[in-house]
């Protein structure tokens, strides 16, 4: 009996060191005993692009062959695989080894005995049915056997119906769980042993206890959720200095601004020199930090994708199903056992449904379903095919973009603001009048011209006037080259009001497709009144619109007239009070359709001041060939309603004749004036039908006469 311990208690620690020495998800052949560990491996350069990628650079300094470790995001690694890129001066290409994410699930589903990721004791003790098992309870009891099942068991007490009541007081179940049975079978005899006591159960087999142990690691495992370690081994005679890099998904940087602007403003001058400065902010959500790099901002807009490379994937195999006159259940099993039981699954679906095809009419099945049925499953070797050049790329790149900052460090999970951008650029402080966006006081802005030869991405700007904040700018993206007025503040020491007047002048009268296109010239003149109390000469931008430009207009002009697309800039001398005509020609078209409009709305068109002689005949005549048409649809309605009258006579007369059949004198009078009745009847119809064909001779002729003026 004491060898027999022993024994068992040396089989145990052999399966603790066994189990202990394999190591949870470590790459086959890649345990760090094997191979000599490089240099740490540091990153060098980095790349931003505005879409959201970024290139991460790293060196490392080997000896011969040796290995490199890296920690990255699990969440990098499948970009990692499919970017990454190498440089080493021996020419030998690496190998890349990682851990193979095999799901929780598969792993333990391999085991004789695991426990459920949310399982409890009752669910593993469940597992154990036909097991050899140790219950120990309280009071030192100790049962020992086969486990043959776990039972559940409300008490029945006839004041509870059969069910927990709540305690009034605590307002809780007396029983708070059903009670548990355990039945053990032991030397011939089945026990039945109440749970409600149990301590700790144990698992005779060792086996099962190192199947247990092992699914525990593997769970413990699972939970770990830090960086992912990637091993890349180089191979070489000497000692060198290497480069790999990879791209993978970066936060977007952002960019900011301040404006520099003189102290002084004149109004004669044409532009100040200014000073734009540009910082820029990026995030590193790496896990290593950034010492001392190259740091790229980039305004090219590459395409990436993303495609799973780290999980493993299994192609689908066509299941043969069983013949349709066959069970999984013995025939006598039928009539205790249900079938839907044993036919789950994917095969037993299969089996079913190839044996429902079978009852059905030969056409309806057709040949060799079922290998297709299993194509259906088979999604791991349909490859997504993108089509890049269906994307769009946003206008916003420019690719003459480029920033560089060197000697940037920036810590693992920290950000940084740091300056790219330090240039002189053309700027002055002007007001800007919006007549679409109308406010009471000018707004004040920058008039800038994008001299500095840079590409400003959008950003906001923070403006300073000799060195005292006055307003910001939330600036869209500003080429190279380009104008713009940008307003950052409300300038309220100068006080704008608007009158509006209109003048419609008749230009021109055509014919198309049976319309009248009347068309005119509306000028629309604006009263601009301004009121200046500053010390000093301001230009004013007027414009309608979004001004894409500007040119400087002479106030002794009566009216200033606005050019579409560009703004006027007028000079407004220190403490005036002006009023200034700005005018604007608006072409409108009114179409007068022909066919609908009534004689008296043509009869007015053509007398319409300033209408060709020519249009107005063709008018005319129109309204001719119209009354012709309404005067023949008027005397068709009479005639109708002239044959409603001799219609109801005819009734009444043919229903006296009908009553007087007993009286022949009176029976020849009805009889006669039925006959007279149907010969104007005879007559009423024939005036309709000519009078239908003059109307619709009428309507055609002024049809043909409309389509004649295209």
């Amino acid at each position: 009996m004491q060898k027999q311990k022993l024994f068992c208690s040396l089989a145990c620690v052999a399966t603790l060191a066994i189990a202990g020495c394999q190591s949870v998800g470590e790459p086959w052949g890649m345990s760090s005993s094997n191979h000599a560990v490089g240099s740490h491996p540091k990153v060098t350069d980095v790349d931003l692009f505005p879409n959201g990628v970024g290139y991460i650079g790293y060196q490392a300094n080997v000896k011969r062959s040796q290995t490199v470790r890296l920690a990255i995001n699990p969440n990098q690694v499948n970009d990692l695989l499919k970017t990454i890129v190498f440089f080493d001066p021996s020419n030998r290409p690496p190998e890349v080894n990682f851990a193979t994410p095999i799901p929780l699930s598969v792993k333990l589903a391999g085991l004789p005995l695991s426990p459920s990721e949310n399982g409890s004791w009752i669910s593993l003790l469940s597992e154990l049915k036909g097991r050899q098992v140790k219950l120990q309870f309280k009071h030192g009891k100790c049962v020992t056997g086969r486990l043959m099942g776990i039972r559940s068991q409300w008490p029945v007490f006839p004041q509870m119906k059969g069910k927990p009541q709540p305690e009034n007081n605590a307002q809780r179940a007396i029983f708070p769980w059903p009670p548990r049975f355990a039945d053990i079978y032991r030397d011939g005899k089945v026990r039945r042993v109440s749970l409600a006591h149990l301590i700790s159960f144990d698992v005779v087999n060792h086996q099962l206890r190192a199947s247990l142990r092992k699914a525990l690691r593997y769970m413990a495992a699972n939970r770990h959720k830090g960086a992912a370690t990637i091993t890349i081994r180089f191979r070489g005679r000497s000692q060198r200095s290497v480069q790999f890099g990879y791209a993978t998904q970066a936060p977007l940087w952002r960019i900011t601004y301040r404006l520099l602007l003189p102290a002084s403003q004149t109004a004669n001058q044409a532009s100040n020199s200014a000073i734009v400065l540009a910082d820029a902010i990026v995030h590193n959500t790496t896990s290593a930090s950034w010492q001392h790099i190259t740091l790229h901002i980039n305004g090219s807009w590459p395409h990436s994708f993303i495609e799973d490379l780290r999980h493993p994937l299994y192609g689908r195999r066509p299941v043969i199903p069983a013949p349709a006159d066959t069970s999984l259940i013995p025939q006598n099993g039928l009539f205790y056992l249900r079938g839907a039981t044993a036919e789950g699954g994917f095969a037993g679906r299969v089996t079913a449904y190839h044996a429902h095809l079978l009852g059905k009419a030969a056409t309806f099945a057709p040949p060799r379903m079922l290998p297709r049925m299993a194509m259906t499953f088979n999604g791991a070797q349909r490859r997504v095919r993108i089509n890049s050049g269906t994307m769009a790329v946003p206008q916003k790149s420019n690719p003459a973009f480029n920033y560089v900052a060197r000697d940037v460090s920036i810590r693992s999970e920290h950000s940084a603001s740091f300056a790219i951008l330090s240039h002189s650029i053309s700027a002055r402080i002007v007001s800007t009048i919006d007549i679409g966006n109308w406010h009471n006081h000018p707004r004040r802005a920058v008039l800038l011209v994008n001299n500095s030869g840079h590409y400003l991405p959008a950003g906001p700007i923070t403006v300073f006037a000799g060195g005292r904040y006055v307003g910001e700018i939330n600036s869209p993206a500003i080429a190279v080259n380009s104008k713009q007025a940008l307003s950052f503040a409300t300038d309220l020491s100068m006080a704008a009001h608007l009158t509006f007047s209109q003048s419609n002048m008749f230009s021109n009268a055509t014919f198309s497709n049976g319309n009248l296109v009347l068309k005119d010239a509306v000028t629309k003149y604006i009263h601009l009144k301004l009121r200046n109390r500053h010390r000093h000469s301001t230009d004013v931008i007027v414009s309608l619109g979004h001004a894409v430009g500007w040119h400087l207009a002479k106030t002794h002009y009566q009216v200033l007239h606005l050019v579409s697309g560009v703004a006027i800039v007028l000079t407004a001398s220190p403490m005036i009070n002006k009023t200034y005509r700005v005018g604007q020609i608006f072409p409108q078209t009114s179409n007068v359709n022909l066919y609908t409009a009534s004689p008296e709305q043509i009869s007015a068109l053509a007398h319409t001041k300033g209408m060709a002689a020519a249009t107005a005949d063709q008018l005319k005549h129109i309204v001719s060939l119209k009354k012709a048409m309404i005067a023949a649809a008027g005397k068709r309605a009479e005639i109708i309603k002239h044959m409603d009258n001799l219609n109801a006579n005819e009734s009444r007369i043919r229903q006296n004749l009908a009553a007087a059949k007993s009286v022949p004198k009176q029976a020849q009078i009805f009889a006669k004036e039925l006959v007279s009745l149907d010969k104007q009847i005879a007559a009423a119809q024939q005036s309709l039908r000519s009078v239908q064909r003059r109307e619709r001779a009428d309507r055609r002729a002024l049809n043909n006469y409309i389509r004649s003026l295209k």
